[in-house]
Parts: C-alpha cells; sequence; structure tokens
C-alpha cells in the first residue's frame, strides 16, 4: 500500500516548517494507528507519503481484505483531522504480488524497510491516479476479495514504468458478505457432494425437534475443505425447520453452551481445521453429558470436484481438468484454480492460496519454517534423511509440522499434506535460497539418484546440469527406458552450450531414438551431432 497527502507541495509554501511539521506528523500517527489495528506493517515514511506492507512480517489470511478495509479507514479519518486549520486529503494504491523485503539505510540505527519489485511502484502509480479521499487498487488484489467490497471499474492506464496498460478499480466501499466463503467466491454456488454429512446433519435437527434436547457438533477439516458451506448449508435446512440459527467465534464459552443445549432444544455446530485440534480431552470434560457428534470433511471425489467445475468446462476444458487434478478434492483451491485460470492469470499458486499457506508457515516457529522450506525443494515427497542434509542438521524432528497437518506419513517417507502447499511453500522461496537448497539436493542424490541429481542441478542454474543430465540418461537407456532417457538428454540439449556436450547429448539421442524404432529422427540427430564434433576423432 502507498498513501500520500494531496497538495503536500502547495502546503509546504503556506506554512511555516515546524507547523508543515506537526501537520505531516499528525497524519503519520493516524495512518500508524490505522494500519497497526489492522496489523499492518509502516515500512518506510516518504516526507508525506507512506509505504505500507500487508503479509510482511506476518502474512495472515486475508491480508488483501485487511489492506482494504484499513485504506478505507484512512481516507475516512485524514479528512476529520485539524492540525494549524488545515483541510487534508490523502490518496491510496494498492498492489499485490511477489516482492523481497530487506533493510534499506544499511545497518544504521534506523534501517528501514524497502520492498524490491514491481508491486510497490504499482501501488505509488495507483496512488497517482486516485482521485483524492478515494482507493485505487490492482486487479491482482480485486481478485483476492471480489465479493468483500465494491469497486468501480477506472479501466486500462498507461502507467509510468509499465510496458502495457494496467486495469485499476476505485474500492467504493464494504459490501459485508456473511462468511469467509461468501467473500471468495463469485456468485453462489449449489451445494456439491457431501450427502452423508447433510443427511446426518438434518437427523440431528430431527431428533431435536422430536425430543426437545439438542446436542454438540463438530465439523473438522483442512482449510478450504468445505466447512463453512456446509454450515452455510445446515443453517439454511434449520430454518426450514423453523430454528434460529446465530453464529459466533468465541471459543472459552462453547463448553458451557455445549452442556446447556444437552437440556433444551438446541444445537451447537462447531468447526475447526484439523491442525492442533482445539477440542481436547479438557474441554470436552466441560461439556457435562451433552452428546458431541464429529464429521470428518474428507476431500471431494473426482466426480464431484468435476461437478463443481461443471460451469467453466465449456470455456476450457483441458484447464478445468487440470484444476481438478491439482485441487486434489478441495473445494476452495479448485474454485481459486479455476478462477486463475479462466482469468488468464499467470501465477502457478493463486494468490488466495498462497496467502493462506504464508500465513501458516509463518505460524510456524523458525526451526519448523526452514525445515518446511528445505522440504519443499526436495518436493512433494521427500525423507528424513535427504532434509536432514539440506537442513545441515542430523536431529530436525518433523513431528510438529505432522502435528499441524502440514505433512502426512507415507511409508518410510513424508508427503505434503496438498501438493499446493508444497507449490506455495517453493513459489515463496527467495531464488538465491532456492538454488542454493537444490545445489545440496543434488549432491545429495549423486550417487543415489541420477535423474533427481540432473532435476536439482537444473533448477539450481548451475553448468554442470547438461552433463547430469547425460549421464542420467545413459543410466536411463542402459535400463532400457528410452521414453525417459529421451525426455532427459532433450532437456540437456536445450540447456547445453558447450560443444563437447551438444555433440554427446545429440549422439546419444540418435542411438536413444534408433531403439524406439524412430530411424528418420534418428537420423537428423546424429547430423547434429556430426556438425558439432569437436574433433576428427568424434
Amino acid at each position: 500500500m502507498f498513501c500520500d497527502l494531496v497538495g503536500s507541495t502547495a502546503r509546504s509554501t503556506q506554512l511555516d516548517p515546524e507547523d508543515l511539521r506537526e501537520v505531516i506528523g499528525t497524519y503519520h500517527k493516524c495512518v500508524a494507528d490505522v494500519i497497526g489495528s489492522y496489523e499492518g506493517f509502516v515500512a518506510q515514511y516518504l516526507g508525506d507519503g507512506a509505504l505500507i506492507f500487508f503479509g510482511y512480517p506476518r502474512a495472515h489470511e486475508d491480508d488483501a481484505a485487511r489492506a482494504l478495509r484499513a485504506a478505507l479507514d484512512i481516507v475516512h479519518a485524514v479528512p476529520c483531522l485539524n492540525s494549524h486549520g488545515q483541510k487534508l486529503e490523502v490518496r491510496v494504491g494498492i498492489a499485490t504480488g511477489p516482492v523481497v523485503v530487506g533493510e534499506i539505510i544499511g545497518a544504521g540505527k534506523t534501517p528501514e524497510k524497502g520492498a524490491i519489485g514491481e508491486t510497490p511502484n504499482l501501488a505509488a502509480r495507483l496512488q497517482a491516479i486516485a482521485a483524492p479521499n478515494a482507493v485505487v487498487v490492482s486487479a491482482s488484489t480485486q481478485r483476492l476479495v471480489p465479493q468483500q467490497f465494491h469497486y468501480r471499474d477506472l479501466g486500462r492506464h498507461s502507467l509510468k514504468g509499465f510496458s502495457q496498460a494496467v486495469q485499476a478499480l476505485q474500492v467504493l466501499g464494504v459490501s459485508d458478505p456473511k462468511n469467509r466463503f461468501d467473500a471468495t467466491r463469485t456468485a453462489s454456488a449449489p451445494l456439491t457432494g457431501r450427502r452423508a454429512e447433510l443427511a446426518q446433519l438434518r437427523g440431528v435437527l430431527e431428533a431435536c425437534k422430536e425430543q426437545g434436547r439438542g446436542r454438540a457438533v463438530y465439523i473438522r477439516g483442512e482449510a478450504g475443505i468445505g466447512k463453512t458451506r456446509l454450515l452455510e448449508e445446515f443453517c439454511r435446512l434449520a430454518r426450514e425447520q423453523d430454528f434460529a440459527c446465530h453464529t459466533g467465534f468465541v471459543l472459552t464459552w462453547l463448553a458451557a453452551l455445549a452442556a446447556t443445549v444437552a437440556n433444551c432444544p438446541a444445537v451447537l455446530v462447531m468447526t475447526s481445521r484439523l491442525e492442533l485440534d482445539p477440542l481436547d480431552q479438557a474441554w470436552r470434560a466441560q461439556t457435562g453429558a451433552c452428546q458431541l457428534s464429529v464429521i470428518e470433511l474428507a476431500p471431494l471425489h473426482a466426480d464431484e470436484a468435476t461437478a463443481l467445475a461443471a460451469p467453466y468446462l465449456r470455456v476450457n476444458a483441458t484447464a478445468v481438468t487440470r484444476c481438478v487434478e491439482r485441487a486434489a478434492g478441495n473445494p476452495l483451491f479448485l474454485e481459486q484454480l479455476l478462477r486463475n485460470a479462466m482469468e488468464g492469470a499467470e501465477a502457478a499458486v493463486p494468490g488466495s492460496i498462497q496467502g493462506l499457506v504464508q500465513a501458516r508457515l509463518d505460524r510456524l516457529d523458525a526451526s519448523d519454517r526452514v525445515g518446511l522450506q528445505a522440504a519443499a525443494v526436495l518436493g512433494q515427497r521427500f525423507n528424513k534423511a535427504a532434509l536432514a542434509y539440506l537442513l545441515g542438521e542430523t536431529d530436525f524432528d518433523p513431528q510438529r509440522l505432522l502435528a499441524r497437518r502440514l505433512i502426512r506419513i507415507f511409508g518410510d517417507e513424508f508427503l505434503f499434506d496438498h501438493a499446493l502447499i508444497q507449490e506455495a511453500i517453493y513459489d515463496g522461496l527467495l531464488r538465491s535460497r532456492r538454488r542454493e537448497l537444490h545445489r545440496r539436493a543434488a549432491s545429495w542424490f549423486d550417487e543415489r539418484d541420477k535423474v533427481l541429481k540432473a532435476e536439482h542441478l537444473d533448477r539450481a542454474g548451475a553448468e554442470a546440469a547438461p552433463a547430469a543430465y547425460l549421464e542420467a540418461a545413459r543410466v536411463q537407456a542402459g535400463e532400457y527406458r528410452y521414453d525417459a532417457a529421451r525426455r532427459l538428454v532433450e532437456r540437456g540439449l536445450e540447456l547445453a552450450s558447450d560443444q563437447a556436450e551438444r555433440f554427446s547429448l545429440s549422439y546419444l539421442l540418435g542411438d536413444v531414438l534408433y531403439h524406439l524404432g524412430d530411424m528418420p529422427a534418428a537420423l537428423e540427430a546424429f547430423d547434429r551431432a556430426l556438425a558439432v564434433a569437436p574433433g576428427d576423432a568424434e
């Protein structure tokens, strides 16, 4: 976020410097108070402007919503300030994207945090086109909270420093959806799947009406699995049976409430994520004779997920199939992936999912966070020995990651709980750190798996990658895995610039194609090898 006072240059000619300092100081305090209330971070004061981060130093799942609400509060609060009779106005611009954050003044007494990347520049440019006391955001920000706020499309603008016109939207106000599910989805959709769970909930309501006694229901599931959507459907059923529905978010009084519903015609429904279950034995002991029904929400089946994605099939069936596979039955992940694909967004992991995962990552202690990042470099599946090698720690214990449901046991190895968790964590690593970990991984696999060694050197941007692909392809060809060998040698050729390496790779490609029975392609490969042969012997 970038916010700036309007008319500062003119004000500097009208006020004494000390008075001007007090005016700007009053404005800065107002901004800091508002930003602090939403747990944002004021990184820099640039004269009468301020650069603000949401998502650093700690991420929240709803950082986009926090930023927009804070911005609206700022444009309402600043004009109410009274300092030296000045009528203050402010403009705010907000953009979303990856940045590198670090100190920009060095290691002095007052270092400040700066963000390097396109995003802060875009926020500043959007601020410049905003009307006084208005908030303008990028399309990437609006996509994260499409239903939570009202917008006015300002069209595409040519902004200094950007080669293509940028879409801008003015934030008009808060639309205040009923819940987080409404905040992220674009339109109401029928509930897909969950027939058994709905039948169980319907039975609870009917029993409560017949017996005059209620019970507590506990719905558990991973983030995005559909707890809120199921609860929404439950409330609809309850209202049809003349129940009144109320919602709340306070755990402390829920035990007493659970004990109460056992003796009156009421049903208490609670939802929670799987990691670090808050309803432990101590909590349950406080609920007295109340019956507690637990509903574990599993991922949707493939046919249910396809049904959920049906409205998009006519647009791009191939993209929908890919999104269904990547979402692995998680409704929220599927919806965000579909929206990302239909809008042509370039990010492999949608910003909403990236924010959700980053928030979970930031809740870990430092050692677990570093461990999970290293594991993401190893891939969706990894073993403890390889992870310990990357970390340089033989005693790293993954139990806390297991307890938080970020990973799970898979035979003798570990598996990320969801592929998108691994992808989001991997994408969030600094490129320098990512390459360093890939180099270490290549060293680990040197004598264990030549293919993985080559792939890690490739991702590390190492000069040795083409030679590693050549070595790996020879191993695969020696085991009669010619299709795999072909893929490896072709990737090696894409990377190789050394003449001798290109000769060896081209020659091996010809041999592999020969064994695959593709004689014309084999001859072409041998011709290319001959063309780059470094000497007569070759």
